[in-house]
């Protein structure tokens, strides 16, 4: 699981630098600021364990505050190309292959925010299948 938050958190920060696994922080490191949107947090809610493999979901959320969402949306087409049906191939041990499952726009109780959420079957397979 490790391998695969690693390979996920490198594929995104690739799209989009500002990419946190399961909440943004609270301020960012370098600022001491609330961190700046648009970012990007992903996290895997669920796993299904199957004979030769082990399935995970993958939700990944695009904030934004900006009413224009040009950028959100140009940032979650991104995630989508750099993932969807794309093999990745984890330090000999395993592949993981991204299908995207739906790309939902999600309103907020708070109306200045703006969400857009990607989820995505992850397959694995061990080394030995592929």
């Amino acid at each position: 699981m490790e391998e695969l938050i690693k390979a996920v958190e490198d594929i995104l920060t690739g799209v989009h630098s500002r990419s946190y696994l399961e909440e943004a922080p609270q301020k960012d490191p370098d600022t001491n600021l609330p961190p700046v949107k648009p970012y990007v947090v992903f996290k895997f809610p669920t796993s299904n364990p199957n004979f030769t493999r082990e399935d995970f979901i993958l939700s990944v959320n695009v904030w934004g505050d900006d009413p224009d969402t040009t950028e959100l949306e140009q940032i979650t087409a991104n995630i989508n190309t750099a993932l969807d049906r794309q093999m990745v191939f984890i330090q000999g041990k395993l592949s993981v292959r991204f299908y995207r499952i739906n790309r939902n726009m999600i309103p907020d109780p708070d109306e200045r925010l703006r969400r857009r959420e990607l989820r995505f079957e992850c397959k694995t397979y061990l080394k030995t299948y592929f």
